[in-house]
């Protein structure tokens, strides 16, 4: 499964379910998924994991 459609199964998982798959998954890989996530899926991410926004924005 690539990267792309890793992002499309993440934006469709409940933000519960999606931290506790990211939180088991190697660092730099959680990163470029998060990066992949939309922008409405990604704030939701950022206030579930407190990310400072500069992070929440990366695009």
């Amino acid at each position: 499964m690539g990267q792309e459609e890793w992002a499309a199964l993440l934006n469709n998982v409940a933000p519960d379910d999606r931290t506790l798959l990211l939180g088991e998954l190697p660092a730099n890989m959680t990163w470029q998924l998060l990066t992949r996530l939309s922008q409405e899926e990604r704030a939701s991410q950022s206030s579930s994991w407190d990310i400072p926004r500069a992070v929440s924005v990366v695009s």
